[in-house]
């Protein structure tokens, strides 16, 4: 990898929020398993939740005698379920565009982000001697696999 360019930098805030994704992959990683878990115990259960249609731009829950009233029970849940839903699709998209992104990297890369971001209990500079980088090495390697991600995430 060599020096990189003044054009080629990350924008510090897409350096950061890849970096978030990074640290935060695990915990998305399991909000996804337990919704497609909650989701599929909803679906086996034989009960369809209400269909949801736009009205003005916003989400309206409806059923079959029209728009749900906040007496209707089933609402609530409906509710909960939509936002971990909304939740979850986000985390899952930001979890198999970690994975796919990790099948590309070479072994050094994969494991700086598995150390760095997965295992979170070693500091730059001991990463980069566990690794047999010398620091600026580390940080080149670094933003090269930050810049990957975000190329993934569709941020660059």
């Amino acid at each position: 990898m060599g020096t990189i360019a003044i054009d080629d930098r990350i924008p510090t805030h897409v350096f950061r929020f890849v970096e978030r994704e990074l640290y935060d992959y695990r915990v998305n990683k399991e909000l996804c398993m337990e919704y497609l878990q909650r989701r599929n115990d909803e679906l086996t259960k034989g009960r369809q939740a209400p269909e949801s249609i736009k009205v003005n731009g916003e989400l309206v829950l409806s059923d079959a005698s029209g728009i749900i009233g906040a007496s209707n029970p089933v609402q609530g849940k409906t509710l909960r379920l939509l936002a971990l839903e909304q939740r979850a699709e986000r985390a899952l998209f930001y979890v198999r565009a970690i994975d796919s992104t990790l099948r590309t990297l070479s072994d050094e890369e994969r494991k700086l982000v598995t150390r760095k971001y997965f295992d979170a209990d070693v500091t730059n500079d001991s990463l980069a001697l566990e690794l047999a980088m010398g620091r600026t090495r580390f940080y080149e390697v670094r933003e090269g696999v930050v810049r990957k991600f975000a190329i993934r995430f569709a941020l660059l």
